[in-house]
Formats: C-alpha cells, structure tokens, sequence
C-alpha cells in the first residue's frame, strides 16, 4: 500500500511536469516575477533541511488534490477488533513474558519532544478576576503540585501572581519554555520527580536489571536532559542504557496559503513546520529491537500507584511474545516447506484471516507486529480502533482523517473505545533482522491542518502518525487494557488527580 501510494503521487508530479521550480520558471517567463532568486535559495534552503525536490513537490500536490480521508467500514468492538482477556489469560501472558523474555532485546521508547507550554497555557491568562476554573484551581490547590517546594525555597508565602511567574518565568522554574518531560511530576519524602525519572523507575519494574530507554527530545536540549538524567538516576541499583535522538528537520513539512502557494516569511524565505509525531518513525526505525514498549512522556503515574501499570505493560509484552512466536513460526516453516496445517488453521483464527491462503498469509505476515492497548472511550482525546477499507488488520484513526460524509461520521461517533498510546512492537522479521519501518507506511494518510502565523491563515500538512499511518501496513492485534493505566497529563491541574498524588 504504500509503494503504491507514493508511486501514485510520483506519476502525478512527473505528468504534470509542474514543480514548484518549474511554475517559478515559467512565471519569470510570463513576466509575473522580476527575478529568479527564489529558485537558488529555495533549492538551498532545501538542501539545508535535507528535504528532496521530489519530496517538496508532493506536499504540494497533496496541498492541491487534497488528501484521501480512511474509508471506515465500522468501529473496532469486544470480539471484532478487541480482545477482552479473560482473568486467566492475563495472569498467562504476565507469566509468559516474565518467563519468554529472558534473552530478547527490549527497548522502551518514549517519544519527549513536546514542550511544557501546552500543559501551561491557561496560566497565561493569570488575570485572577478571570473566573477561569483551572487558573483558580492551580492557585487555590498550589500547595499540592510536586514543585510547589521549589517555588516557596525562591518565594516564601508567593502571592497567585508571583506563583504565576514563578512557574513560568525564567526567574524560576522557567517551565513556559521546558520539555515536558523535564517539569515535576509527582512529590516524595525526599523528593520531586520529573517525567523523565518516572519513566525510568516504570521500566525498571518489567524490564529487569538492563534498562534500555530511547528519548526523542528537543534538538535544543538534548545535552541538557541526558545531564541531568545520568546525575539522577533513578535506582543505583539498576543499570541504564539511555539513548536520545532528536525529530528530523528532513521530516518537515512547507506550509502553504489557502490559495495553495509556498507561504513565505518576512526575508521571502519558505516556511517550514515540524510534521507532527509520524515523523518519530524514522527514530524508531533505527532503534530495532525483539520488544519495543512505546509510551508517552506524560503518561506515568505517582510510584505507589504503579502496580496495575506494570502488570498490564508485562501481559501486553506477553501478548506480543505468543503472537510474535505464532507469526515467525509460520514464515520460518514456509521456508522449509514442513508448514502444518495447524499451523495455518491456528493463524487464521487467531489473526482473523479468514480463508486466505497460505500463499497470501506468508506475504501479509511479513511485517513489523505490535499489540495496542485500548482503553473504554469516556470523553479523552485520541485516535480510536476501526476496520478501514482494504486492510485485513485493525487501525487507529483520527477523527482529522475521516471524512465530513453523514456515513463516515456515524462511524466515527460509535467508537467504543480510544487509543492511549500504549503499545509494545516487535520490529525484527524471523531471521531476526530488522524491517525498514518506511516501506510499512501509508502515505495517504496524511492529513492538512490549519495554523495561524503571526494572524495569517496557513495549511499544514501532517505526516502520517507514528501509530495511525506510520503502522497501518503492520500486523496489529488490539487489546482492552483498564482506564487505571492511563493517565496523560494535557494541563498542569491533571497532577491534582488522585493517579499522579501519593497513595
């Protein structure tokens, strides 16, 4: 699916025979532009970014024909998409990881790219005569947050407005400006842990004495967070391999007008936008491993919580290590022509594949695998499970990828459940090596946003998502895992629930 897609747009572009260097050109001609600067610095600028003509002159197109929305065919429920396990199962997939995983290569993989400011923007607004729940909430319950210590060691007795600056400012704690992962999440006795830490101490806790984590952080302060993380580790009685990358400014995407042309800055220079989280797969993709755990950065809870979050990180691993044993079985038997017909029967039901042949089976199950946790749909954002035209597995979809079409929308309101971002992968084939996670992509799963540049109207494109698009070519098994095990923090005040509080 994804060859085919890019060697769609790739025919359209080269039948067209208009690029945005060639529409430049031939604008020069016609005396609608005085001069042909743009093409040497735009190329430049290209080159710079690491982006490819070839590659610019799609987005574009996609800007022009639009991109093509998921064609659902219904929603993913309980025993059609979704594995409810049952009581034993779950104590039989904790077992079989603790026991099977012994000898993998295990990776967590935790995408920290994103700043703090989100989780502060309604503290922008610290005008207390607002009558804003959240700003009163913040201030009034001040004291509970896990950095309210570090504000009063600056500060004794702060006013709301100095706890406002404070927070914030770079005469504090400067967290306007912060990675996500390195703002106080949850208090102790003898200390305040970030994101970052509690990702280690979770890990530690089904991954065993080798702890394997992998941060995508901000270019800027890559240096800074590994720092601070080898100065504070968070178990000495652990031993940690941590790793950092940082999102490709060759995944970028041009912004355009609503008129569809290359917007430009103030210098007359292209602008560019971070292509949203599908851009972390090419940081997956060179981070190969037997098990991946991915996992976002504010989805931790406080340590005397953590017990359910663990066991469900091991029965998702477990899950995995029975699928990924059934899979790598089959191909391995294929090859030797000693494949059984049990062998068959056992895939067929346990993926759903109906009566495709051995043939087709062999070709489809060769692909990355990952097992998704899904949580009850209660009203928090995310991408949701459905059955999408064409693809033998179960996908995660954003509500931005549907179609406004009355059908579509019916199907997307009857989601029952949503995507927590809580998944675990296995990205090697069954010689153990690694696949190359782009040829998995579907490309036509981009979708186009729309931003404001100093109060000007732009399009932007998304890349696929990192587990919507990115993996939609990927042998996925979905799996309902309790509301307890996620707790995202989108706001600051969300450090106020009960998960993210002492026991």
């Amino acid at each position: 699916m994804a060859r085919r897609f890019f060697a769609y747009h790739s025919g359209i572009f080269k039948s067209r025979a208009s690029s945005h260097f060639t529409t430049l050109y031939h604008s020069y001609l016609a005396g609608k532009i005085h001069t042909l600067d743009h093409i040497t610095t735009d190329r430049e600028q290209l080159k710079e970014k690491g982006i490819s003509e070839e590659v610019f002159n799609q987005q574009l197109l996609i800007f022009i024909d639009g991109f093509r929305p998921a064609d659902l065919t219904r929603a993913c429920a309980i025993d059609d998409g979704i594995l409810r396990l049952s009581e034993a199962e779950i104590i039989d997939y904790s077992a079989r990881f603790v026991s099977s995983s012994q000898g993998l290569k295990m990776l967590k993989f935790v995408p920290a790219s994103g700043a703090a400011s989100r989780m502060f923007k309604h503290l922008h607004q610290s005008d207390m005569s607002n009558s804003d729940i959240l700003i009163k909430e913040f201030v009034n319950r001040f004291h509970e947050m896990p950095f309210a210590k570090e504000i009063q060691a600056i500060q004794t007795n702060p006013s709301a407005d100095q706890i406002m600056e404070l927070t914030l400012g770079q005469s504090g704690l400067g967290y306007a400006t912060a990675p996500k992962g390195m703002v106080l999440f949850h208090c102790y006795d003898d200390q305040a842990r970030t994101a970052f830490e509690e990702h280690l101490i979770e890990a530690a806790k089904y991954m065993g004495n080798k702890v394997c984590i992998h941060f995508t952080v901000p270019e800027d302060k890559e240096a800074e967070i590994a720092d601070f993380l080898r100065l504070r580790p968070a178990n000495k009685d652990q031993s940690y391999d941590l790793s950092f990358s940082t999102q490709r400014s060759s995944t970028d995407t041009v912004a355009v007008s609503m008129e569809n042309q290359p917007y430009r800055d103030d210098f007359g220079k292209l602008l560019f936008r971070p292509g949203g989280h599908g851009a972390l797969i090419n940081n997956l993709n060179e981070n190969p491993a037997d098990l991946i755990f991915i996992k976002n950065i504010d989805n931790v809870v406080h340590e005397s919580r953590i017990e359910e979050s663990v066991l469900w990180k091991k029965v998702l691993g477990g899950a995995l290590i029975k699928y990924r044993k059934l899979i790598h079985d089959f191909l391995l038997a294929v090859e030797s022509v000693k494949v059984s017909q049990e062998q068959v029967n056992s895939l067929r039901k346990e993926l759903g594949l109906g009566e495709m042949s051995q043939a087709e089976m062999a070709q489809l199950l060769k692909a990355p695998i990952r097992v998704c946790g899904m949580v009850k749909n209660e009203g928090e954002p995310g991408g949701g499970p459905f059955w999408v035209k064409g693809n033998p597995f179960p996908q995660v979809v954003e509500s931005a990828q549907v179609s406004n079409a009355v059908d579509q929308q019916a199907i997307l309101a009857q989601a029952s459940h949503f995507n927590p971002t809580d998944l675990v992968c296995c990205t090697l084939d069954h010689h153990g090596v690694a696949y190359d996670l782009l040829e998995f992509i579907d490309h036509s799963t981009c979708f186009i946003s729309k931003k404001s540049i100093a109060g000007t109207e732009v399009k932007a494109l998304e890349l696929p998502g990192l587990w919507n698009g990115a993996m939609a070519n990927w042998i996925s098994i979905f799996i309902e895992v309790p509301g307890s095990t996620f707790n995202p923090v989108k706001t600051v005040n969300d450090l106020l629930r009960p998960m993210h509080q002492p026991k």
